[in-house]
């Protein structure tokens, strides 16, 4: 299936961002008898959404054809790495969504439950896991791991709450980027979510995917690659929040979030956000062809800059008026200074001023180069 329509605001302005050319499913490993067989190839490529920046594959392979056709071959009781993270994230779960022994957790994709398992441990709490691949279905309930087999639809959403009642806290580890129908997860999460529940999701974070070109973390297993901001805006639409956001090193840089109806988002949503919002426009802007310098060599523009790794790779140079600082590069980032005067307007299209305070000043004091101006901090 071709990716016409954005998984999470639905436009169909979408513009092609990387092709890796035709590729066969990455976690399907043949058995010998395969081998005389043919082997399908897909398109490995990935589109943007103008609208809201989510990024996705071009090509949607049927989910079918990931995860039920062929054995599944990943059991995440393998990796000591897998179970050392497991454990630190249930721990967290367990208290930040107040778990005790008579909550239900539930995992999607919950592979052979070792994740379920650590949160037994931790709280005594009831698990269920709904698990996609019949033989690692069997293997979870072989480790005592009551499973439904079965994608995370209406079907499984009936017979858990049927069986098991509403859901305290509902997960999903490196799961919920395998699901191209956003909308209907959402519903399926708000009927088997308790009034009081809440929603923990990791995924591998777009932010790093693009920074650090990791092209290697695109299979066709996936569906999307994840920034902040759009997240946000498409869970609003459900009345969820997130209200608790963290980066960290998994699967070589993850995002978790937390979702809620009811408590307010953190402080560092906000900074995380901000973040990804500049990141994808300054990206979206590179993608169609833009060149970009940084306007005012500032104290607070370094941190900016640094927060957020902007180098040399999004911005040509900084620019100030300052003789003291023209010549000189900026602290960590290693971005050249030159002055005011040397913009070649002929070649820059957009200016991001970095000592935004003075942004307005700024704005006026360049506008007859003709260059669009970006101001951090300022609303649209």
């Amino acid at each position: 299936m071709v990716t016409t329509t954005c998984f999470l605001c639905d436009s169909k302005e979408l513009y092609l961002a990387i092709d890796l050319g035709f590729h066969p499913l990455a976690d399907t490993f043949l058995k010998k008898e395969q081998l005389s067989q043919p082997e399908r190839h897909y398109p490995l490529n990935v589109v943007a959404c103008k609208k809201c920046g989510n990024l996705m594959n071009g090509y949607i392979v049927p989910a079918e054809a990931r995860y039920q056709e062929n054995e599944y071959s990943y059991d995440s009781s393998n990796s000591n790495v897998a179970i050392s993270h497991f454990e630190e994230f249930a721990k967290q779960a367990t208290k930040i969504a107040t778990i005790s022994s008579n909550d239900l957790v539930v995992d999607i994709g919950s592979n052979v439950g070792t994740f379920l398992g650590k949160f037994h441990e931790h709280s005594g709490s009831k698990v269920l896991g709904i698990e996609p691949s019949s033989n690692i279905a069997k293997i979870a309930e072989k480790n005592g791991v009551k499973t439904i087999q079965n994608f995370f639809n209406a079907k499984a959403v009936k017979e858990a709450g049927s069986r098991f009642g509403k859901a305290k806290l509902i997960t999903g580890t490196n799961v919920y980027n395998h699901i191209e129908d956003q909308n209907e997860f959402a519903k399926n999460v708000n009927k088997l979510l308790a009034p009081d529940g809440m929603v923990a999701i990791e995924v591998p974070y777009a932010g790093t995917l693009v920074d650090e070109t990791l092209f290697d973390t695109i299979y066709l297993e996936h569906a999307s690659y994840f920034f902040v901001a759009p997240l946000k805006t498409f869970w609003a639409k459900y009345d969820f929040k997130i209200n608790h956001v963290e980066l960290n090193d998994y699967m070589g840089g993850s995002i978790r979030f937390y979702l809620s109806r009811k408590e307010a988002e953190s402080k560092q949503v906000a900074t995380v956000k901000f973040k990804t919002d500049l990141m994808r426009e300054l990206y979206q802007i590179k993608a169609k062809g833009g060149v970009i310098i940084g306007i005012g060599a500032a104290t607070k523009g370094n941190t900016l800059l640094n927060y957020c790794g902007i180098d040399t790779t999004l911005l040509e140079y900084v620019t100030d008026a300052s003789p003291l600082k023209v010549g000189k590069y900026i602290p960590g980032s290693h971005i050249p200074i030159k002055h005011d005067n040397d913009i070649n307007k002929k070649v820059i299209t957009h200016g991001l001023i970095l000592p935004w305070n003075i942004g307005k000043f700024l704005s006026k004091k360049l506008s007859p180069l003709g260059i669009k101006f970006l101001v951090p901090h300022l609303k649209k």
